[in-house]
Protein backbone atom coordinates (compact mmCIF):
# COMPACT_ATOMS: atom_id res chain seq x y z
CA UNK A 1 0.00 0.00 0.00
CA UNK A 2 1.00 3.29 -1.10
CA UNK A 3 2.04 5.84 1.75
CA UNK A 4 0.39 9.26 1.39
CA UNK A 5 2.09 11.66 -0.30
CA UNK A 6 4.86 8.93 -0.86
CA UNK A 7 6.81 7.88 -4.24
CA UNK A 8 7.38 4.19 -4.27
CA UNK A 9 11.07 2.45 -5.20
CA UNK A 10 10.88 -1.41 -6.17
CA UNK A 11 14.25 -2.89 -6.06
CA UNK A 12 14.90 -5.41 -8.08
CA UNK A 13 18.19 -7.32 -7.37
CA UNK A 14 19.44 -10.99 -6.67
CA UNK A 15 17.45 -12.05 -3.34
CA UNK A 16 18.58 -15.69 -2.21
CA UNK A 17 17.81 -17.85 0.61
CA UNK A 18 18.07 -16.28 4.18
CA UNK A 19 21.94 -16.76 5.77
CA UNK A 20 23.34 -17.52 2.08
CA UNK A 21 25.96 -14.70 1.02
CA UNK A 22 23.63 -13.71 -2.23
CA UNK A 23 20.90 -12.37 0.58
CA UNK A 24 23.89 -10.56 2.62
CA UNK A 25 24.81 -8.72 -0.50
CA UNK A 26 21.22 -7.82 -1.36
CA UNK A 27 20.86 -6.55 2.33
CA UNK A 28 23.53 -4.17 2.26
CA UNK A 29 22.62 -2.63 -1.09
CA UNK A 30 19.32 -1.99 0.17
CA UNK A 31 20.44 -1.21 3.74
CA UNK A 32 23.68 0.62 3.29
CA UNK A 33 23.28 1.66 -0.17
CA UNK A 34 19.76 2.18 -1.85
CA UNK A 35 17.87 2.98 1.44
CA UNK A 36 20.22 6.19 2.69
CA UNK A 37 20.55 7.07 -1.00
CA UNK A 38 16.75 7.93 -1.47
CA UNK A 39 16.05 8.89 1.93
CA UNK A 40 15.91 12.33 1.05
CA UNK A 41 13.43 11.78 -1.51
CA UNK A 42 10.78 10.64 0.24
CA UNK A 43 10.57 7.18 -1.17
CA UNK A 44 8.78 3.91 0.55
CA UNK A 45 11.69 1.46 -0.47
CA UNK A 46 10.82 -2.05 -0.93
CA UNK A 47 11.93 -5.51 -1.78
CA UNK A 48 10.39 -8.65 -3.03
CA UNK A 49 11.03 -10.97 -0.32
CA UNK A 50 9.77 -7.87 2.09
CA UNK A 51 6.50 -7.82 1.15
CA UNK A 52 4.42 -8.82 4.11
CA UNK A 53 0.55 -9.64 2.64
CA UNK A 54 -1.12 -13.11 1.66
CA UNK A 55 -1.00 -12.59 -1.68
CA UNK A 56 0.74 -14.20 -5.00
CA UNK A 57 4.83 -12.69 -4.53
CA UNK A 58 4.88 -13.30 -8.67
CA UNK A 59 1.77 -10.88 -9.15
CA UNK A 60 3.34 -8.37 -6.40
CA UNK A 61 6.50 -8.47 -8.10
CA UNK A 62 5.02 -7.62 -11.32
CA UNK A 63 3.03 -5.14 -10.16
CA UNK A 64 5.45 -3.04 -8.65
CA UNK A 65 8.26 -3.72 -11.33
CA UNK A 66 5.14 -2.16 -13.87
CA UNK A 67 4.12 0.67 -11.38
CA UNK A 68 5.95 2.11 -8.66
CA UNK A 69 7.22 5.68 -9.63
CA UNK A 70 10.85 4.18 -9.32
CA UNK A 71 12.84 1.00 -9.93
CA UNK A 72 16.55 0.40 -8.60
CA UNK A 73 17.78 -2.77 -11.05
CA UNK A 74 20.84 -4.40 -9.54
CA UNK A 75 22.71 -6.50 -12.66
CA UNK A 76 25.07 -7.91 -10.64
CA UNK A 77 26.25 -11.66 -11.41
CA UNK A 78 23.66 -11.64 -14.56
CA UNK A 79 21.02 -13.32 -12.42
CA UNK A 80 17.79 -14.32 -15.07
CA UNK A 81 15.02 -13.08 -12.96
CA UNK A 82 16.41 -9.80 -12.44
CA UNK A 83 16.84 -9.79 -16.33
CA UNK A 84 13.30 -11.12 -16.61
CA UNK A 85 11.76 -7.84 -13.99
CA UNK A 86 14.45 -5.36 -15.58
CA UNK A 87 12.94 -6.07 -19.11
CA UNK A 88 9.33 -5.83 -17.78
CA UNK A 89 10.26 -2.16 -16.42
CA UNK A 90 12.12 -1.15 -19.79
CA UNK A 91 8.93 -2.11 -21.48
CA UNK A 92 7.03 -0.18 -18.95
CA UNK A 93 8.67 3.11 -19.95
CA UNK A 94 8.74 4.07 -16.19
CA UNK A 95 11.71 5.61 -14.60
CA UNK A 96 14.51 3.28 -13.60
CA UNK A 97 18.64 3.18 -12.50
CA UNK A 98 20.52 0.36 -13.17
CA UNK A 99 23.51 -0.19 -10.82
CA UNK A 100 26.60 -3.13 -11.01
CA UNK A 101 28.85 -3.75 -8.21
CA UNK A 102 32.15 -2.93 -9.64
CA UNK A 103 34.51 -5.73 -11.48
CA UNK A 104 30.78 -6.95 -12.76
CA UNK A 105 30.46 -4.36 -15.40
CA UNK A 106 31.98 -6.03 -17.81
CA UNK A 107 29.87 -8.92 -18.44
CA UNK A 108 26.78 -6.98 -18.89
CA UNK A 109 24.75 -8.64 -21.72
CA UNK A 110 24.95 -6.33 -24.92
CA UNK A 111 20.88 -5.59 -24.27
CA UNK A 112 21.66 -3.97 -21.31
CA UNK A 113 25.29 -2.48 -21.72
CA UNK A 114 24.86 0.40 -23.40
CA UNK A 115 22.14 2.01 -20.75
CA UNK A 116 23.86 4.06 -18.48
CA UNK A 117 24.72 1.94 -15.30
CA UNK A 118 25.91 3.16 -11.87
CA UNK A 119 28.43 1.25 -10.69
CA UNK A 120 28.92 0.98 -7.44
CA UNK A 121 31.27 -0.33 -4.35
CA UNK A 122 30.28 -1.81 -0.86
CA UNK A 123 33.60 -3.22 -0.19
CA UNK A 124 34.55 -0.20 2.06
CA UNK A 125 33.39 2.56 3.82
CA UNK A 126 34.32 5.21 1.92
CA UNK A 127 32.99 3.67 -1.03
CA UNK A 128 30.20 3.35 0.41
CA UNK A 129 29.44 6.92 0.88
CA UNK A 130 30.38 7.68 -2.91
CA UNK A 131 28.22 5.16 -4.34
CA UNK A 132 25.46 6.71 -2.31
CA UNK A 133 26.25 9.64 -4.18
CA UNK A 134 26.43 8.10 -7.51
CA UNK A 135 23.22 6.56 -6.79
CA UNK A 136 21.75 10.21 -6.22
CA UNK A 137 23.29 11.49 -9.48
CA UNK A 138 21.39 8.77 -10.76
CA UNK A 139 17.95 10.17 -9.86
CA UNK A 140 18.77 13.90 -11.01
CA UNK A 141 19.25 12.65 -14.88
Amino acid sequence: MKEVNKKTCFIISPIGPEDSDTRKTADDFLELLVEPALAKYDFVVTRADKIARPSTITADIIRLVQESDLCIIDLTNNNPNVFYECGRRHEAGRPFIQMVRKGDEGSLPFDVSGIRTVIYDLSQPRSVLESQKNSRNGLMR
